[in-house]
């Protein structure tokens, strides 16, 4: 019951956000703004968007083997873009990551090493994103209205909260004894024992026993993610210049990280706080309202293209039975 009033939840913010956006194009005559959209652009932004989920494709793989799981790159890049259509049509943008996870446990058995080295994933993007839009945003301080001008902090605060989710055994031990002291306050020590507890406990040690990640893996690691948030912003900076915005490609870096922040609010999907978000942060740039929401329209427009093509991988994959059952084991 929770799951489907949290879905309700979900699909009435983004269904009002949807409905004022539509408003606001149709004063702004954005269908007219869309119609003269330069078609060779939106194809480089299309590339573009693509080029960056064959590297994230690459940097989970690098993830996974950290954690002990091998897996052909080819597998990485067809679960990537699978992961990417389930995105698209689950009503959670992390819908996509749980398909991952799932398609990577049933292929190994190794639910832990999946479960941590996906999220990862995401947190490496996340930080990644953050760590250049703090840079170009403190660059660009200046151009900032003065109420503004903290958002260069707060993508450095999301740095080191992703910095340290990077190494989940520091907060999982951190929460395990703060439980702990928690139920012995409260005289709740039962709890611990009840089945629910008890796999809770299991999965969380199972997750603790991984092995950190050193050095010399966390470098490439790191430098095949910024080569990804690079071509995800590019695709932005593509679709704007086919609107005929003429912004440089910096300006979108501190941009665009900001609205992949706020399309993590309660939502289907993202779909629209990630639109009103964009909107909202290039009108600090001068960017009329129709010509930005055009760029948006555009980037849902392409990005449910591309993750069709991971709709027809899956239809491929249950056509020829690589979608069922596990093959390998622990």
């Amino acid at each position: 019951m929770k799951l489907w009033g949290g879905a309700a939840a979900r699909a009435l913010v983004s269904g009002v956000l949807i409905g004022v956006l539509i408003y606001v194009a149709i004063r702004a005559d954005v269908w007219q703004q869309l119609k003269q959209a330069s078609l060779p652009w939106v194809g480089g932004g299309a590339a573009l968007l693509a080029a960056g989920w064959l590297v994230n494709s690459a940097r989970w793989g690098l993830l996974l083997l950290a954690a002990g799981v091998a897996e052909n790159p080819a597998i990485l890049v067809s679960l990537y873009f699978i992961g990417m259509f389930f995105s698209q049509i689950l009503p959670t943008g992390a819908g996509g990551d749980a398909v991952r996870m799932w398609a990577i446990t049933r292929r190994h058995g190794k639910p832990a090493a999946a479960i941590v080295a996906t999220f990862q994933e995401r947190l490496v993007g996340m930080g990644m994103s953050c760590l250049l839009g703090m840079c170009v945003g403190f660059a660009y301080l200046d151009r900032l209205p003065r109420n503004w001008r903290w958002l260069p902090a707060f993508q450095a605060a999301m740095v080191i909260v992703v910095s340290i989710g990077m190494y989940p055994r520091a907060p999982l031990s951190l929460a395990r004894r703060t439980w702990r002291a928690l139920a012995a306050a409260l005289s709740m020590d039962g709890l611990g024992n009840t089945t629910i507890a008890r796999k809770l406990a299991g999965a969380f040690a199972h997750v603790e026993n991984l092995p950190p990640l050193k050095v010399a893996q966390l470098l490439p690691i790191l430098a095949v993610g910024l080569v990804g948030i690079l071509f995800s912003i590019a695709e932005w900076w593509a679709l704007g210049r086919a609107e005929g915005v003429q912004l440089s490609y910096t300006i979108y870096c501190m941009v665009v990280p900001l609205v992949w922040i706020i399309s993590m609010l309660p939502s289907l999907g993202g779909v629209g706080v990630r639109e009103g978000g964009f909107v909202l942060l290039m009108q600090l740039f001068g960017v009329p309202k129709q010509q930005s929401l055009a760029v948006a329209a555009l980037f849902l427009i392409v990005q449910t293209i591309m993750s069709a093509i991971g709709g027809l991988l899956l239809l491929a994959a249950i056509w020829t039975g690589r979608w069922k059952g596990r093959t390998q084991s622990e």
